[in-house]
């Protein structure tokens, strides 16, 4: 599919690495495809299928003490976001990317990438000054069971007011 879409994929990579599971040394094994950063709208991109998935999703790994469960959505500055929809459209389809003003708002099949301008960024998220210049990833936002014990162990783990104070307008 990726060959078809003009993207030109890097060859499939094999790859395993040890894990160990309830004492006992095992292999957890990989196959990884990746997209060069030539064909990809400024986030990476790859794909990666588990072969023997019972070494990888793990309950007891899937617990953090901020309560993070997955990945909510992802934001990218653009300077001209709209030169980006034919890569975005070769990749997740011709109805996957929605104009909203100079921002977009595209459909990955999982979690929103929203491609938005400096300008507008900053007007989203005042006090969240990106450090980049150009075209790149800037906010990457995840799904928490409570807001209100990840800000408090933001704050045990010395984290100011101004940044836990952001969490219920970004992640709320």
């Amino acid at each position: 599919a990726f060959k078809k879409a003009g993207l030109e994929p890097d060859s499939p990579l094999h790859f395993d690495r040890a894990v160990e599971i309830a004492g006992k040394a095992e292999r957890a094994a990989f196959r990884t495809v990746r997209i060069p950063k030539t064909h990809m709208p400024v986030v990476g991109f790859f794909v990666c299928e588990h072969l023997t998935p019972q070494f990888v999703y793990r309950a007891e790994w899937a617990k953090h003490p901020n309560g993070a469960r997955g990945i909510r959505g992802v934001t990218v500055i653009a300077e001209q976001p709209a030169r980006w929809i034919p890569e975005l459209q070769r990749y997740f389809g011709a109805a996957s990317v929605q104009q909203e003003g100079d921002d977009l708002l595209v459909d990955s099949g999982t979690q929103p990438i929203r491609y938005m301008t400096r300008r507008d960024y900053a007007a989203r998220h005042p006090g969240a000054t990106p450090v980049r210049p150009g075209d790149h990833p800037a906010l990457l936002s995840l799904k928490v069971d409570s807001i209100a014990d990840c800000e408090a162990l933001l704050k045990r783990n010395g984290r100011s007011e101004e940044h836990t104070s952001e969490l219920q307008s970004r992640f709320g």
